[in-house]
């Protein structure tokens, strides 16, 4: 957006305070008359670019006299972006840290610190040091100053922060962080990184009278800071040099004239001409007639225009101008003879011819200022105009990150969507027949030609290719679709493809529960699918807040050894924890890939953890209650008490990692020695592949991992697939398997919160027979167990076999992140470009049924 100020100031939004007599009596001023133009801005926020234009009035330009760069800025003071204050809470929280800490928690909190310090770093290309609300403004040299001695005493803190990232909080680190936090320092430890900020703008003068200044937009939310003040300072002039001119002009003319009555009077003199008989009114009438031509120009003081409150103060010039002629008019009056006219008008000659020099310098010396690249001293704009600054406390919520997302869900809030929990078993179903069967209900318009709306089997033969569909996906293409039913077989090939907007899915080898949110009510052609629609209130948006940090929490448990019920299992501890904190969950994941080489022996888990500003105060309690975790039974915490977490059932084999960057490697807070027995397929990989073996789908094969009763029969219903939904609010995961059945054990879990819900696809274990199905016939119905928390709801309750639930064969697994627009068909096109890449590296090695998505 821009804003554009025209015309002159009116005298009811303004102030002027100057320096008074001085103002009037400084010949630079009579030179240029200047102010300073401030006028205060609101809203100039980082979420888009700014630029301020500012026209001034005719005959009014930038102060030429200023270096160019100087001449115009847009300053825009803020609070200090986030980064700084989470980097100052947790550089806090370690330099209070006892020496006793286990080194990987203190590692744990030093990669936090270093990601903060780089994010602080990374600010200070849209932020330089500047000064508090309501203080006098700093030049631009030393604002750079100071903004380069705060980056030098960041890179010194980052410096030790990698210190105890590598090593630990050893004895020679803490004193080195000591040194970097300043805590000698006499204004308190920290106090260096407790500076004001603000924006770095850009100003320019388009042309003499109009100055244009920019804010680029700061594009990642984390850096913003909310402003405090914003002004734009403009240092004006009055460079409509007309009445200069004149008194140039004049003043020339006044100088040949005297000079024409100094050789008269010296010419005369030998020539015995008597100075007596020469008319002094004649003389006075003659050297005052310019003088009184420049006192017409002599401007009165107009407070309703800018121009009319600078202009005045050149009159001085104009005044001494006319002084010389002036006075040597008047000193003839007294007396003409020669011996009393000649030394006076020489005296008045000199004079003139002073002051005209005078001026010349003066103008010269503002002008050279002007174009120097810089000065040290910048003159005196003596006048001050200003503007009343506006309140920024009542848009404080406007700008914070909590209203935006809480606008961006209200744009959402009243558009229906449609979710489903969809249960595929039995014949092999893949993803693309589930997004398939989510496309819109609406059939072909009735304009379209009736050999557009020609069933997909006559199509797929004429399509290059259309026979290959999704690798995976072979009833996709194959011939059983004309026989499948009108609602399959009746679609065209230019129907709308589905826009999804949630998509949860979660598999074992023989089966897949899926939730998935659609913008627009499917077809619902789903076959040899059980579909369970699911309660999405579009008025029941849970608005939060951006997170600013993610912490993921890994729980690795001994393969084989059995599984632990849901009230005792590490998952259970971990969401409890981060309840009691009020810290949100972004995901939890039951089985994952180990997430070091030399752990592949165990079954690994992974919690992550949203924190928001307020939550880092409260990292390192929670750090601490996780490292208690991974203390063995009987063993010491780190706080040097024995924990006594869900009595002392952990298993000996719970190995416990924090990750506190994206980008770095997971913290194991109770390492151990290599894998002593990592198994034969974990020993053919590494041969392969090093120190990064493949990861199979076997691996992740919940069902063989468990450590089941090998007595067991593959036909025992003993194993329960559950999709809990509920409306998300803090600690709801937590409460959720705090209610459910204590016995069950926990073998498989997916969460995440899509679309306002928190969605809980959970596979569970309890030996002997159990034939009770919870989740009612076609899904219209819904079950809520008693004490299953808040208005959560179990939308599929299923107990099945060993052999229902199949195995994963020795296949490798490809992790995919990828990143969508909003439009529909988004998803189903990045897979199908997978898919030909695929078939590009590996043409003769990947069939149609070799892969499948997870």
């Amino acid at each position: 957006g821009s804003a554009e100020l025209a015309g002159p100031v009116t005298a009811s939004a303004q102030r002027w305070a100057g320096p008074g007599l001085r103002r009037w009596l400084h010949p630079a001023n009579w030179i240029l008359p200047r102010a300073s133009l401030q006028i205060d801005l609101l809203l100039p926020s980082a979420d888009a670019d700014r630029l301020v234009q500012v026209n001034l009035p005719e005959g009014i330009s930038p102060d030429p006299s200023r270096p160019l760069n100087t001449r115009a800025e847009l300053e825009i003071r803020t609070e200090q972006p986030r980064p700084i204050r989470q980097l100052s809470e947790l550089v806090g929280q370690l330099t209070q840290a006892s020496l006793n800490w286990p080194v990987p928690l203190s590692q744990s909190l030093a990669d936090l610190a270093r990601a903060k310090s780089a994010a602080v770093r990374e600010s200070l290309r849209d932020h330089r040091v500047g000064v508090a609300q309501g203080m006098s403004a700093i030049t631009r040299r030393e604002s750079t100053t100071r903004t380069r001695e705060f980056r030098k005493r960041l890179d010194r803190l980052d410096a030790a922060l990698g210190d105890i990232s590598a090593a630990g909080l050893t004895p020679a680190a803490r004193h080195e962080l000591g040194e970097a936090w300043g805590s000698q320092d006499s204004q308190g430890p920290g106090a260096w990184l407790q500076v004001p900020m603000q924006r770095r703008t850009a100003t320019d003068t388009i042309n003499p009278d109009i100055v244009a200044a920019r804010s680029r937009i700061i594009e990642d939310a984390s850096q913003r800071a909310v402003p405090t003040e914003a002004r734009m300072q403009v240092h004006i002039a009055v460079t409509d040099s007309e009445y200069f001119s004149t008194s140039q002009f004049s003043g020339w003319m006044s100088v040949l004239l005297m000079t024409v009555v100094l050789a008269l009077f010296i010419v005369g003199r030998p020539l015995g001409l008597d100075g007596d008989k020469t008319s002094a009114e004649v003389l006075a009438f003659v050297l005052t007639l310019f003088s009184a031509i420049q006192v017409g120009g002599i401007e009165r003081p107009d407070r309703s225009t800018v121009r009319g409150m600078l202009a005045p103060a050149g009159n001085p010039l104009i005044i001494a101008s006319i002084l010389p002629t002036v006075i040597l008019a008047v000193a003839l009056a007294f007396s003409c003879a020669a011996a009393w006219a000649i030394p006076w008008t020489g005296a008045c000659i000199g004079a003139q011819l002073l002051l005209l020099r005078l001026w010349l310098l003066l103008r010269r010396r503002a002008l050279a200022r002007g174009r120097q690249q810089a000065a040290d001293r910048q003159p005196s704009s003596g006048l001050t105009l200003y503007t009343d600054p506006p309140d920024y406390a009542h848009t404080d919520v406007l700008r914070s990150s909590w209203w935006r997302t809480t606008t961006a869900d209200a744009l959402m809030v009243g558009r229906q969507a449609y979710g489903y929990v969809v249960w595929q078993h039995g014949t092999p179903q893949t993803l693309r027949s589930l997004l398939q069967g989510g496309s819109p209900a609406s059939g072909p318009p009735a304009w379209m030609p009736d050999w557009l709306r020609k069933p997909r089997a006559l199509w797929r033969e004429r399509l290059p290719g259309a026979r290959h569909g999704i690798a995976g996906d072979s009833n996709a293409y194959s011939d059983d679709d004309a026989a499948a039913g009108s609602s399959a077989a009746g679609t065209s090939p230019l129907e709308q493809p589905a826009n999804v907007l949630a998509l949860q899915r979660s598999s074992t080898g023989g089966q897949s529960l899926t939730f998935a949110v659609f913008r627009d009510e499917p077809k619902a052609d789903w076959q040899s699918a059980e579909v369970i629609k699911v309660s999405l209130d579009p008025g029941r948006l849970a608005p939060a807040e951006d997170v600013s940090g993610v912490i993921g929490v890994y729980i690795g448990l001994a393969r084989g050894q059995g599984l632990l019920p849901i009230s005792e299992h590490p998952v259970t501890a971990v969401l409890q924890a981060a309840a009691r904190r009020r810290l949100t969950v972004l995901e939890v994941q039951l089985p994952l890939p180990a997430p070091a080489a030399s752990y592949t022996d165990l079954q690994w888990a992974r919690v992550q953890l949203g924190l928001q500003d307020g939550d880092f105060k409260r990292l390192t309690s929670l750090l601490g209650e996780i490292q208690d975790l991974a203390v063995p039974v009987g063993g010491q915490s780190h706080s040097g008490h024995h924990h006594s977490v869900t009595n002392g059932k952990w298993p000996p084999a719970l190995v416990i990692g924090v990750q506190t960057v994206a980008e770095g490697i997971p913290r194991i807070l109770n390492p151990r020695p290599a894998a002593a027995n990592p198994g034969p397929a974990a020993e053919q990989n590494a041969t392969v592949t090093g120190s990064a073996p493949l990861i199979l789908a076997s691996d992740l094969d919940v069902v063989a991992s468990s450590g089941y009763d090998g007595n067991e029969r593959a036909l025992a219903r003993t194993w329960r697939v559950m999709a809990i939904c509920a409306d998300w609010h803090v600690g709801v995961e937590s409460e959720i398997l705090s209610s459910l059945d204590p016995e069950l054990c926990l073998a498989g879990l997916t969460a995440a919160t899509l679309h306002g819900k928190a969605v809980l696809l959970l596979l569970g274990h309890r030996p002997g027979q159990h034939t009770h199905q919870t989740s009612p016939a076609n899904g219209h119905d819904v079950t809520r167990p008693a004490g299953l928390a808040g208005d959560g709801s179990v939308y599929l309750d299923k107990w099945q076999s060993r052999l229902e639930l199949g195995a994963a064969g020795r296949y490798p697994l490809l992790r995919v992140h990828m990143r969508t627009p909003d439009r529909p068909g988004a998803t189903l096109e990045v897979l199908e470009s997978l898919r030909e890449a695929l078939r590009e590296m590996a043409p003769e090695s990947l069939g149609e049924r070799d892969w499948n998505v997870w």
